[in-house]
């Protein structure tokens, strides 16, 4: 091809010696392509790039036309990034692809920091919010506290945060809320996938309610299973009962089973307090449970409840243990006065509780082992720093206290209580079975009953003498190490049966089952009082799903702590229409 002008032209040849090199035969000049493509404005030479080379005469000279052209820097630069291009056009990678996936991975960098935030929070049993300073224009938040003092400690989160628009930072109430309710059914799917990968299929459902500082019934729903030859109770869902009647609690419960996908074929055993709204032989939850499912459904009334109603009934039996503990609570009320409290030098009494039958044992110890500090604190009421009424009280509890009938109830009770206490701590463990609760139950008895001789009779009245002149504190009793022979026979032995389990399937699966089997609704109430921790009377105004979500997630705090972090961030983009694009 050969294009004459004033005696020069355009020569096909030249293609070979410049690969870069393109003609336009309309208007009989020559283009640079790369340049012409990703030539800057500011350097790029516009003869090659806009306008076109047709100086033929020159075009092959020295340090001038095509070969000043290709050793300029800008055509070489122009020459990099076609290179680039073409590379990437041949792994099908554009530089927008690149780009994009770059500043989302910092996008998902940012949301996961927010979620490692909230997770510590909520498993300490922290509030998110704060009081806005008006003056400062802040949130005084926790939540939004711990953010600030992240982005200054991690220089990756600081970055990440400059790329966030002002309409997408994801720390307003709204969002916090929003993730605390993802987390939440993520820990219900994990309790979920553990009882569908437990030994057996089999579980055992309990309840227990109560009322929080807002005077709403709060009914948490917990279940029993065994996993790996160990049974475990995790709760279900802390839910807001708007009617307390039996067939109520039933549907209730029917629903949240139902929601997670929970067989109710293979509800193996109910176990609650022994409420008439619960226990009822008709019209109680364990009857219509049974009846609603069309198939019997063994009830087991907890333990510690009964264990409870046992203690409160024997008490209020005898007049003298009754007048006894009344009498303990005016030592508190005394003790826990500001005048009276800073004479005295033994440790702080507690309040008995009427639902809690250990506190009763609690303030027997402490009466026992600081005797002799009330005593003489009791002595020293007296002088004008004291009314009458306080002189008066202090004389009559010193001379109450002084009694022999007191002494002995103490010695007595201590005794007794002590009896069980061993076997509330058992029961109030969440791998405590009915296997297990039934033979405890029975050594307490009959330890109780072989006590019923002159011997200890004996034995408690001269501790009772020796009281009133000296205390007679236990010296602390040093704790039993076990042998390390004995821990390489346990560990051993377990190792062997546990692999005796797919020889012997069926009768794992026996055991296993009756191990699902459970004898207490313990793991409600200890529900409870991570939920009155939560609910604090700053936290009031909370809605009950943000509560509920709150307690589960700080309950089972491990769970919480072991989310999947990619799984959580799956779930929040698919949660509307996300301003911030993480994928």
């Amino acid at each position: 091809m050969v294009i004459k002008t004033g005696g020069r032209s355009f020569r096909s040849q030249w293609f070979k010696l410049f690969d870069w090199l393109e003609y336009c035969p309309e208007k009989n000049v020559a283009f640079c392509y790369p340049c012409r493509i990703f030539g800057n404005n500011e350097t790029k030479e516009i003869a090659f790039s806009v306008t076109g080379y047709s100086n033929w005469k020159k075009a092959l000279a020295n340090n001038k036309g095509f070969y000043k052209h290709q050793s300029s820097s800008s055509h070489r630069i122009c020459i990099t990034k076609l290179v680039d291009k073409q590379k990437r056009v041949e792994t099908t990678t554009e530089i927008s692809t690149l780009l994009n996936e770059n500043v989302l991975e910092k996008h998902r960098y940012y949301v996961k920091s927010i979620f490692e935030i909230i997770i510590f929070l909520v498993v300490n049993e922290l509030p998110l919010r704060g009081d806005f300073d008006l003056e400062m224009h802040e949130d005084k938040g926790l939540f939004q506290s711990l953010f600030r003092y992240t982005l200054k400690k991690d220089t990756k989160l600081a970055e990440c945060a400059k790329l966030i628009p002002q309409n997408a930072t994801y720390l307003s109430p709204f969002i916090q809320n929003e993730t605390i309710n993802i987390m939440h059914n993520a820990v219900q799917n994990s309790v979920v996938e553990d009882l569908k990968n437990a030994d057996v299929p089999w579980y055992t459902i309990m309840e227990d309610g109560t009322k929080d500082n807002n005077n709403r019934e709060n009914i948490a729903i917990a279940i029993r299973y065994v996993k790996n030859g160990k049974p475990i109770e995790s709760l279900l869902a802390i839910k807001n009962a708007t009617n307390l009647n039996a067939a109520y609690f039933v549907q209730m419960t029917l629903d949240l089973l139902k929601s997670l996908n929970i067989n109710t074929d293979y509800m193996l055993s109910q176990c609650y307090d022994g409420a008439s709204v619960m226990s009822g032989t008709k019209g109680g939850v364990q009857a219509l449970m049974q009846k609603k499912l069309n198939r019997t459904i063994p009830y087991v009334h907890c333990y510690n409840h009964q264990l409870h109603l046992v203690i409160v009934k024997a008490v209020s039996e005898v007049t003298e243990i009754g007048h006894f503990f009344d009498q303990c609570r005016l030592i508190h009320k005394v003790f826990n006065t500001f005048k009276i409290n800073t004479l005295y030098e033994g440790n702080n009494t507690v309040r008995l509780l009427e639902q809690r039958w250990s506190s009763h044992l609690k303030i027997c110890e402490i009466i026992y082992n600081n005797y002799d500090d009330m005593i003489n604190c009791l002595k020293k009421v007296h002088g004008k720093s004291f009314d009458g009424n306080e002189v008066a009280q202090c004389a009559g509890l010193s001379l109450t206290m002084k009694k022999k009938t007191f002494r002995f109830a103490l010695c007595l009770m201590l005794k007794c209580l002590r009896y069980i206490k061993p076997a509330d701590k058992i029961l109030q463990s969440r791998e405590t079975g009915l296997t297990l609760a039934i033979p405890i139950i029975h050594s307490v008895i009959n330890s109780l009953k072989q006590s019923r001789n002159e011997e200890v009779f004996n034995a408690i009245l001269k501790d009772c003498e020796n009281l009133l002149p000296e205390t007679e504190t236990e010296s602390p009793k040093r704790k039993r190490k076990t042998t390390i022979k004995l821990n390489e026979y346990i560990l051993s032995e377990s190792s062997e049966l546990y692999q005796q389990r797919k020889a012997f399937k069926a009768t794992y699966e026996m055991i296993a089952a009756v191990e699902v089997f459970g004898c207490s609704s313990a793991v409600c109430e200890s529900t409870f009082s991570c939920l009155n921790r939560v609910d604090n009377p700053q936290r009031q105004s909370m809605s009950h799903n943000r509560l509920s979500n709150l307690t589960l997630l700080a309950f089972e705090s491990k769970r919480t702590e072991n989310l999947n972090m990619d799984l959580l961030l799956t779930n929040f983009n698919k949660q509307n229409n996300r301003k911030l694009k993480l994928y």
